[in-house]
């Protein structure tokens, strides 16, 4: 499960607090998230659990670490181990074709030579199209195996009201992200266990609770009577964001519950986060063997995914794969009010999962560059691997650090990009500061610092200004920001997404094209 990095077996849960108790609060005022709910447990089983912002904006209710949230994809975790736990126990076989053990439908693909097996259906390879349909209600949703056949018995579905195709590519041609095919496997578990348990009852009898995850459950409808009352209580309340503003969502249920409608804790799932890193065991109890996990977190057909560092795995989303940060896990989302993430790094030593009450309107997806639960669990991850050296080493407030970032790009852009040789000098630089001013209702504070904003200029100003230097700086004690601080203030300029952008890639990249280029032309004599 490791690429051999020796990985550290313990984290300081106290240090990890303080650094996440600083960047937290920033992260949900930079993307207008109301807030999260964050877990981290080392291998050895340390746990550092927070919340942060609020579950309820009208009531003005805090987060809580109790704080309930609907866990959205995160549930398709639960659907790949309970069918590979009926693998081991002889109930299923993964590479059968599923229609041996369904009575009530068919599943064919009409593009495919072969039947469907669940092995197709966990790596997401089975043709089924990747629709936005989530098939949702605000009433009461039929039943899942009702709802699987009616839509296998027809070869369309529905979006913005007109007929899409339901199968797009033949079986095992390639990978498409399917939650109608997650939702399947969960029938699948109903008709192979051997006690005939519903896929929530099943889930809550052979994971849920022999993990003790005494926060958490899959029911199959999240209301009254359907649900712990307990957790339908504690949840908090998930927000549309429109810019700045929030809009409580409405009541969304689904018959594809098994992908997509658990209710949990952070702390309660990372339990089972935790089980998979120690393979398949957790306080004595072993719910899937070494060997399944291993197979759970091996990349599949990776061919089918270009550029080498990411794949699928059994149900698993892989990503940084060779690498010592590697991580599998799964993104989770419920509409529209909830967008998380979920991940254990087995080289790091330890699992993260980070929820939040808000989904971005403005676009389908919630990237982890822009998302508050996104960016906490890459500053968690940052803060691992370089033992806490990223966290907050600068000893300016926020507002001057935001200053200073700025300089740093003016400065960069000046030297760097349009290969100014003159130092900018005090004179140019005071000239900048005394006429900048703030258009009101700016999203990074309204507070302007002349000192920050000058010692980021100086920064560069005196050195060559390649990029491989520039990167040098970004990541060495001179500078004043640290890596995660840089990428919140990106975000708050403006940028399309999260990376800082110095040196401006564009350009840098063409440098190294050109110098290629000049060797080549070397080589021929020129």
């Amino acid at each position: 499960m490791t690429d051999g990095t020796p990985h550290p077996t313990e984290i300081d849960v106290t240090a990890l607090g303080e650094a996440l108790a600083r960047y937290a609060p920033l992260a949900l005022r930079i993307t207008a998230t109301p807030g999260v709910s964050i877990a981290v447990t080392d291998r050895a089983g340390n746990s550092h659990v927070s919340a942060y912002g609020m579950a309820d904006l009208a009531d003005a209710t805090h987060m809580r670490p109790e704080s309930v949230f609907h866990l959205g994809s995160i549930s398709k975790l639960y659907v790949s181990a309970a069918v590979v736990q009926l693998a081991e126990r002889g109930r299923l076989d993964l590479h059968r074709p599923i229609n041996h053990y369904l009575d009530e439908f068919t599943v064919r693909n009409p593009l495919g030579s072969r039947d469907i097996t669940a092995y197709d259906l966990l790596t997401h390879q089975s043709g089924l199209g990747t629709s936005s349909a989530f098939d949702a209600t605000l009433g009461t949703p039929g039943s899942l195996a009702k709802h699987l056949a009616d839509g296998y018995g027809t070869a369309e579905g529905i979006e913005y009201g007109q007929p899409g195709a339901r199968w797009t590519a033949p079986v095992g041609a390639r990978f498409q992200y399917t939650t109608f095919g997650m939702a399947t496997l969960g029938h699948l578990v109903e008709v192979t266990n051997k006690a005939g348990l519903s896929f929530a009852d099943y889930v809550a009898s052979e994971i849920i609770e022999p993990l003790g995850m005494t926060a958490a459950a899959i029911p199959d409808l999240p209301a009254p009577g359907h649900a712990p009352a307990a957790l339908l209580d504690a949840r908090a309340t998930g927000y549309a964001r429109f810019g700045r503003w929030c809009v409580p969502t409405p009541e969304v249920h689904t018959p594809l519950y098994p992908a997509g409608g658990m209710l949990g804790t952070a702390a309660s799932h990372n339990r089972f986060l935790l089980s998979l890193m120690l393979g398949g065991r957790l306080d004595g109890n072993q719910i899937l063997r070494p060997e399944s996990v291993r197979a759970m977190v091996t990349p599949q057909n990776p061919a089918q995914f270009p550029g080498g560092d990411h794949g699928i795995g059994l149900g698993m989303e892989l990503r940084q794969l060779g690498r010592p940060d590697f991580f599998f896990g799964h993104a989770g989302a419920y509409p529209f009010g909830w967008w998380s993430f979920s991940r254990v790094y087995p080289g790091l030593g330890f699992a993260v999962t980070v929820l939040s009450n808000a989904w971005d309107m403005a676009r389908f997806f919630n990237p982890v560059d822009r998302s508050a639960s996104g960016l906490i669990t890459e500053f968690v991850a940052n803060w691992v691997a370089t033992g806490g050296g990223s966290a907050g080493r600068s000893t300016l407030g926020w507002d001057e650090q935001a200053a200073y970032a700025m300089g740093l790009l003016m400065g960069e852009r000046l030297r760097g990009l349009f290969n100014i040789a003159d130092p900018l000098g005090p004179a140019v630089t005071d000239r900048m500061v005394a006429g900048a001013r703030l258009i009101p209702a700016g999203g990074y504070g309204e507070t302007w610092s002349a000192d920050g904003f000058a010692e980021g200029v100086r920064a560069l100003d005196g050195f060559e200004p390649s990029a491989e230097r520039i990167r040098a700086f970004l990541s060495s004690p001179e500078c004043l920001a640290s890596a995660p601080d840089l990428d919140l203030h990106a975000l708050e300029f403006g940028a399309s997404h999260a990376e800082w952008p110095m040196p401006m890639s564009f350009w840098a990249d063409r440098v190294e094209q050109n110098r290629a280029l000049y060797g080549h032309l070397d080589q021929l004599g020129f």
